[in-house]
């Protein structure tokens, strides 16, 4: 999915500050991409979540290992994500 068509399906809720979705950009290195609503707008962020390594975001190393698990740090406010995730767009 590229970032034109990721924003467009969070454009319905700019007001929802956390509002989220998560897309693959390199299924076999473990690479996703968090698209989130901040300050009223989409970003983009780079995700390495290795399933037996430490994962990162935007470089910052995040403490936890996974997808998932990164998906339910950032759910509250960290040094390296100041928005927390709310409520993922559906499927």
């Amino acid at each position: 999915m590229t970032n034109p068509k990721a924003e467009s399906l969070l454009s319905g809720m700019l007001n929802e500050p956390g509002y989220f979705l998560v897309r693959e950009h390199t299924p076999s290195s473990h690479i996703y991409v968090i698209s989130v609503v901040y300050r009223g707008k989409p970003t983009h962020h780079r995700c390495d979540a290795p399933p037996n390594s430490q994962s990162k975001i935007n470089k910052a190393p995040t403490g936890v290992t996974g997808l998932a698990a990164t998906i339910d740090l950032i759910r509250s406010k960290h040094i390296f994500w100041p928005v927390p995730l709310t409520q993922h767009v559906p499927n």
